[in-house]
């Protein structure tokens, strides 16, 4: 049995995904539907376990589930997302030191689990998140490179 592979070319603003996706053959492709997913982007102030402040920038990718799909809900699910995703994300920052946050995708997994969990329960399908940018004090910076350099 071959298993079909679609490479998906997206954009979000000046950003380019490329993503793909597995489809076995007995799959109706026209149930595939990408277009209605919608992004929500957004950059925010969190600390670290310790109290750094980092500014994190997060895509988040998600669509009304089809039975839902009725009408425009946009306004509600993005100020749903907006609340939702920050609280869950300084939780997580919380147990992390920045150096955790800054180079592992351990967070992004976490809250992206956490997320699906919590959107299905609202009607919403998580397509996915992306940790995208993640800012750090300069002092923090320094001791990172330090670090680098010592290995």
């Amino acid at each position: 049995m071959k298993t079909l592979f679609i490479i998906i070319l997206s954009t979000f603003g000046s950003f380019l995904f490329l993503g793909a996706m597995a489809i076995q053959p007995n799959t109706n492709i026209s149930n595939i539907d990408n277009n209605k997913q919608q992004h929500y982007q957004f950059e925010e102030l969190f600390s670290d376990k310790n109290g750094v402040q980092m500014t994190v920038m997060i895509f988040i990718n998600y669509k009304l589930k089809k039975e839902d799909d009725k009408g425009s809900q946009t306004g509600i699910e993005k100020e749903y997302i907006d609340k939702r995703s920050k609280k869950l994300i300084k939780k997580i920052f919380k147990k992390r030191s920045y150096e955790e946050v800054y180079s592992s995708k351990s967070e992004e997994l976490e809250i992206e689990k956490q997320l699906s969990i919590d959107f299905q329960k609202n009607n919403l399908e998580l397509a996915f998140i992306e940790i995208h940018d993640v800012t750090l004090p300069n002092y923090a910076v320094e001791e990172l490179l330090k670090k680098q350099a010592k290995e």
